[in-house]
């Protein structure tokens, strides 16, 4: 999927399309004026990608023009991963009196960590500009760089491993998403082959792959129930992997709608879109859903907002309807973007993306922790190396706390964007994932059932679980806590029984444990 930046639209429509090249130019024929054409209509339209290269066949006509410098330096700079690409052309740009190449050049050195030339153009795009951009603004891009060279100079404890060549390749993997018991990694990929490709044409598919050990092994399309013809991203899924959601955008659009996918059974169902309280004429990008399947956040620029994409909340009603979304407030929400938003499984942080509050770059990872009144906590940057001077986007935690997963643009990864494991060190407290099953007395199978956790010091309820297909419960708690079950089941009387893991328990694998209910 691809997300702009907020200035992107900035960047556009400051010059009126010219349709023939400088008077200086070398001589070009018609040929040239067509490709020119098209490239300046690919431009209007920020298809940079296809823009670029129609650019570049024709640069050589005129490679000190101020104009050619600037789009071609648009181009890279709005295509991930080549942003840096982009610092030759605006300088050129710059030195043949361009301003506003200025500001996007120091844009650009954001991104290459030099800070001291950034704040350079900044202040020579200030003393020269005709107040195309507020001193306001650009005093905030100022104190970015700021805060971005504080943020490398005292990084957070983590260690971030790429998860390899058995999940990247040289084409862009984005937006992981790992099950409970880490057994299975959902992530979305744009490779040759793809459903409903055409040609040479690559579309998104949704994969999955399986951990045997340490290894993920069998990488495999999810399946055409989910895989469309259209462009298929994954934005959100549940604990246990069952509830997807789905991005599905037409080709040629740069945003589409959301659908919930369930398996049941061990089979995909038919993906349903999402109802018109959610999906709008707006742009509704990335969502994620409760561990229980009640409640959705999602990301939409729709009115009403504070400005930019704000992260909405919606509730499922008892009739299975979806009601009425409602915005989660200003303290999550700036007058910028907010994308990518991610519960965890407690319901009691939220993980998302904002290009405002304090980020050291484009798009930062930040979380929040809910309040007992339904608020949020002020939002938490999670610092250098997890956030860097670009887009860090769509932040997945597993369920034990002690890892993440998310995809970025590195010159050392595999090719485009990459799927990264983050080891959070940093963590004083670890939340440790325990599996439960509840077993018929007289059969020792499975039984379906429900189970109620309390917290034993306070009385407050933690939780209601139900099981999976395999009749299995998963709950997430943290070490020494200790709690009061309740299990509840047809046919049967309900049954008490304590829970307690100590310090001694948590390790890196899956804890298990089996319950025998009474008649």
């Amino acid at each position: 999927m691809k997300i702009k930046i907020h200035f992107t639209l900035t960047l556009i429509g400051l010059f009126v399309l010219p349709q023939t090249f400088s008077a200086q130019s070398k001589q070009y024929n018609k040929n040239h004026k067509k490709i020119w054409s098209k490239a300046n209509c690919l431009y209007k339209a920020q298809d940079y990608e296809k823009a670029l290269p129609l650019y570049t066949n024709i640069y050589s006509l005129d490679e000190d023009y101020a104009e050619i410098n600037y789009r071609i330096g648009t181009c890279y700079f709005n295509i991930p991963g080549e942003k840096t690409k982009s610092i030759s052309y605006f300088n050129k740009s710059k030195e043949a009196g361009n301003t506003e190449a200025c500001f996007w050049l120091a844009r650009a050195y954001h991104v290459e960590e030099n800070f001291t030339e950034e704040i350079e153009n900044y202040e020579i795009y200030l003393e020269k500009a005709d107040k195309l951009k507020s001193e306001k603004e650009i005093n905030r891009y100022v104190n970015i760089a700021k805060r971005a060279e504080r943020a490398i100079d005292n990084p957070v404890f983590v260690k971030i491993d790429n998860l390899g060549a058995s999940i990247n390749t040289e084409y862009s993997e984005v937006i992981p998403f790992i099950t409970a018991d880490e057994s299975k990694l959902v992530f979305s990929s744009k490779r040759p082959r793809s459903y409903g490709a055409e040609n040479d044409d690559k579309i998104s598919d949704i994969y999955i792959s399986d951990k045997e050990g340490n290894t993920w092994i069998n990488t495999h399309k999810i399946g055409f129930e989910i895989n469309s013809e259209m462009n298929d991203v994954v934005v959100g899924m549940n604990d246990l992997g069952t509830i997807l959601l789905v991005n599905r955008t037409e080709i040629g659009n740069d945003y589409g709608n959301l659908f919930l996918c369930e398996n049941k059974g061990g089979e995909w169902l038919s993906p349903l879109m999402l109802s018109e309280n959610i999906n709008s004429q707006h742009k509704e990008s990335s969502a994620c859903i409760t561990a229980d399947g009640k409640c959705i956040y999602f990301s939409s620029n729709r009115p009403g907002g504070f400005g930019g994409k704000d992260i909405w909340g919606v509730k499922q009603l008892p009739n299975g309807k979806w009601a009425k979304p409602a915005n989660i407030g200003g303290v999550i929400n700036s007058s910028y973007d907010e994308e990518a938003p991610f519960i965890s499984p407690n319901g009691k942080t939220l993980y998302f993306s904002s290009n405002g509050h304090k980020t050291i770059g484009g798009y930062d990872v930040h979380n929040a922790e809910a309040q007992a009144n339904g608020g949020w906590k002020e939002p938490r940057n999670l610092g250098y190396p997890i956030n860097g001077v670009d887009d860090d986007i769509y932040f997945s935690v597993g369920e034990n706390d002690k890892r993440a997963y998310y995809s970025r643009y590195d010159g050392n990864g595999f090719g485009g964007s990459d799927i990264y494991e983050v080891h959070l060190l940093y963590k004083e407290n670890y939340l440790t994932p325990v599996k439960f099953m509840v077993k018929d007395p007289q059969t020792k199978e499975p039984i379906e059932a429900m189970i109620r956790l309390y917290v034993e010091e306070t009385g407050e309820m933690y939780g209601d679980y139900l099981p999976n297909e395999k009749g299995e419960f998963l709950f997430i708690v943290k070490p020494e806590m200790k709690f009061n079950m309740e299990i509840s089941a047809d046919g049967f009387a309900t049954n008490n029984a304590e829970f307690h893991i100590t310090t001694d328990d948590v390790s890196d694998d899956l804890l298990f444990r089996e319950i025998i209910i009474s008649n």
